[in-house]
């Protein structure tokens, strides 16, 4: 099974209805609702990273990131 991040996002209801149907696993709305509320960036998922989240996606993801950032002539977000 596939699933967009767009799919996920703009219709999260449907997509976690089929992912339950498909899988078994069940979920709480309520908690669902929370996580979705605060959509700020392109893809509309929003939470904050701590120091140590930060840390390990500059490590894992720095080289490659400046490696891109050369190549295409301007930094990218993380």
């Amino acid at each position: 099974m596939l699933l967009s991040i767009d799919q996920l996002v703009h219709s999260t209801n449907q997509t976690l209805e089929t992912i339950s149907k498909r899988t078994g696993f069940f979920y709480q709305q309520e908690v669902i609702d929370s996580l979705m509320k605060d959509k700020v960036n392109d893809v509309g998922v929003s939470f904050p990273l701590d120091d140590e989240a930060l840390e390990l996606c500059e490590q894992r993801f720095g080289p490659a990131a400046r490696k891109l950032d050369a190549l295409m002539g301007h930094n990218l977000t993380l």
